[in-house]
């Protein structure tokens, strides 16, 4: 026979642990590119292999808690290699932000000629997480896309959107804790 108020108690004592032990994650959507002479890549398709002519950034939009970062400046990882082992940690940073890219699928890469000047464009999707380094916000888990484009060689644009959304561990810690209490009301009763 089990007691009600101490599994009750320890229920309730595991809801508000799993609740005030976490700091909240960054939530929202952030946009960044790159366009002009700075804009310039190149692509390796047999090494799966981008090569950036300058590694920054600029966050031209974004939402949520990364409405702040509009206008900071941030840098990728010069070069990035596609096919190579993951995580890459980190993909670009921003403002105290770091994307570790864990898987990159999607890869889609095409070269064409139009009236003499070759055309390339690249595209990509990492999945990954956000981690905060200055510590005010929890991990974030979310998807980043990347596109470039490039016409007759020296100039370029490419950009990046990123929507981040919170990993949901709080509910596996509320129902452990709540398990536990269940264990703590058998072991008295």
């Amino acid at each position: 026979m089990f007691n009600v108020k101490a599994l009750i108690a320890g229920l309730v004592f595991g809801a508000l642990a799993a609740t005030s032990a976490q700091a909240a994650p960054a939530v929202g959507t952030i946009d960044f590119g790159v366009s002009g002479s700075e804009g310039a890549f190149t692509y390796d398709d047999a090494t799966k292999t981008i090569t950036f002519s300058v590694g920054t950034f600029t966050v031209d939009n974004a939402t949520g808690d990364f409405v702040a970062l509009i206008g900071d400046a941030g840098t990728m990882t010069n070069p990035i290699d596609l096919d190579g082992v993951l995580p890459i940690s980190p993909l670009w940073t921003v403002s105290g932000f770091e994307f570790e890219a864990t898987q990159i699928f999607d890869i889609d890469y095409n070269v064409s000629s139009i009236a003499g000047f070759v055309s390339e464009t690249l595209s990509f999707k990492a999945l990954g997480y956000l981690d905060d380094t200055g510590g005010s916000y929890d991990t974030s888990f979310g998807i980043w896309e990347y596109t470039g484009q490039r016409t007759g060689g020296s100039a370029g644009t490419w950009s990046g959107s990123g929507a981040f959304r919170a990993p949901e561990p709080g509910i596996l810690a509320l129902v452990g804790v709540g398990l536990l209490g269940l264990g703590l009301a058998r072991r008295r009763a």
